[in-house]
């Protein structure tokens, strides 16, 4: 398949040259026949002291220049239209038929002959056709000259003159053509390689770009999950290193450390487990299990730090199983970072509602309701990019200012699973996040 395409590639490469080349070539042989034409008319004039006229040099330049018409018309059309091979050939059986008016109209005068192979040879100089291709074009030709010298009216040597003469430069010519059209094919090849091994450098660039940007994105997702537990753990040891605990207190205190510690250390485990050498390949299974314990986990493990804040978590699930293909512990993450920032831009004695909707039996809608003040229309376009923090989450903590990748990571996450995820603002405030799985495809 590749040398196919690659024959297709030198082909039309080849009718480029040879369309701006055979530009040249009708020039050069116009200039040598008229020249031709004058030499001769001029030994005319000084032998027998008249001018001898034929129609030819009108012809050629009338030919001509309907010939470089239809040159600049094919160079100005596609690379691929098949008109454009066919009319190279023509235009190549055209200009040698011209020389072989020439020969035929002035035989057997003296001379004639060196039109007929200066125009040969300058075929296989200027126009490139595959050897076999002009060899048989140029000898069918050939025998047409052959044929006209060996016509009666004309003496043995001055035969054999022309035909050696013209049979030598026939020999030259498709021997020409064939090191000139060897040579082109070589630097087409080359050419060829070059640009292949130009594609798979850029390939490996690309590939070597991509994976710094998965290894600086594994670098934030990094500090972004694991700041808040080591602030948890900074304050625990800070409230052990105070020294007025009682020994019951201090254990309690240490074995929520260590299970802080313990989750530090399942993050990292994970996180060593998805992002492999290979870039963004997810090593963890689809699992088609039921999405209502999930949820309940969820927000189970969100409503203690609502409490707080006097705000009902209400979880708004159907009656029956929904079963939807998804990464556990990616949506455990997603949720827990969603419904967080739900309780932190909540206000006081707020609700926030954990809604899931099946669409289908193969996907579902997830959706989180917040009261909060809601996202400005102008931060909805980089609301899911990498570090972008709005300015409501600026305001929120001031001494504690987010990372701007939680909305980021939730994003990577969901679409990691082939899922989907937006946000609508509500009426008269505040957000609602809509996560879709499943088949995701003209999902609304």
């Amino acid at each position: 398949m590749e040398d196919g395409m690659e024959t297709t590639s030198f082909r039309k490469q080849i009718i480029a040259i040879n369309l701006r080349r055979i530009e040249r070539f009708f020039l050069t042989t116009v200039g040598i026949y008229l020249g031709i034409s004058l030499v001769w008319a001029a030994f005319l004039l000084f032998r027998t002291r008249t001018i001898f006229t034929f129609p030819g040099p009108l012809l050629v330049l009338i030919v001509t220049l309907l010939f470089l018409a239809i040159v600049s018309a094919l160079r100005k059309c596609p690379p691929a239209m098949i008109w454009r091979e066919r009319c190279v050939l023509a235009l190549f059986l055209g200009q040698m038929s011209l020389g072989d008016y020439h020969f035929f109209n002035g035989f057997p005068y003296p001379g004639v002959s060196n039109v007929y192979v200066l125009g040969i040879i300058c075929l296989g100089i200027f126009i490139l056709l595959p050897p076999p291709l002009f060899a048989g074009l140029i000898l069918a030709n050939h025998t047409l000259y052959i044929l006209q010298v060996l016509r009666p009216g004309i003496s043995v040597m001055d035969r054999q003159f022309l035909l050696v003469e013209g049979t030598a430069g026939v020999i030259l010519a498709i021997f020409a053509s064939s090191l000139l059209y060897a040579a082109e094919k070589k630097s087409h090849e080359r050419e060829q390689a070059l640009l292949r091994r130009s594609a798979e450098l850029d390939e490996t660039n690309t590939a070597l770009r991509e994976r710094n940007e998965d290894l600086l994105q594994i670098t934030a997702i990094a500090a972004h999950d694991l700041r808040s537990p080591l602030l948890a753990l900074s304050h625990l040891l800070d409230e052990i290193g105070r020294g007025d605990m009682n020994p019951p207190e201090q254990g309690r205190f240490l074995r929520e450390g260590k299970r802080t510690c313990a989750t530090m250390l399942a993050q990292i485990s994970h996180w060593l487990r998805t992002h492999t050498a290979e870039a963004h390949r997810r090593e963890n299974p689809l699992l088609g299990t039921d999405l209502i314990p999930a949820l309940a986990e969820a927000a189970r493990r969100v409503r203690p730090l609502a409490a707080k804040k006097g705000i009902c978590l209400d979880l708004l699930i159907p009656h029956g199983a929904i079963p939807v293909r998804h990464d556990p512990d990616a949506l455990s993450q997603v949720l827990d970072n969603l419904l967080s920032n739900a309780v932190k831009y909540s206000p006081w004695d707020g609700t926030i509602i954990l809604e899931l909707s099946p669409l289908d039996r193969t996907r579902c809608h997830i959706e989180i309701h917040d009261e909060g003040p809601g996202i400005p229309e102008t931060e909805r376009p980089f609301l899911f990019q990498k570090f972008f923090r709005g300015q409501n989450q600026s305001q929120s903590e001031p001494t504690q200012p987010g990372s701007g990748l939680g909305l980021f990571i939730a994003r990577t996450r969901i679409e990691g699973m082939g899922g989907a995820i937006a946000h609508t603002p509500r009426t008269p405030h505040g957000s609602t996040f809509r996560i879709t799985l499943g088949d995701t495809d003209g999902a609304a």
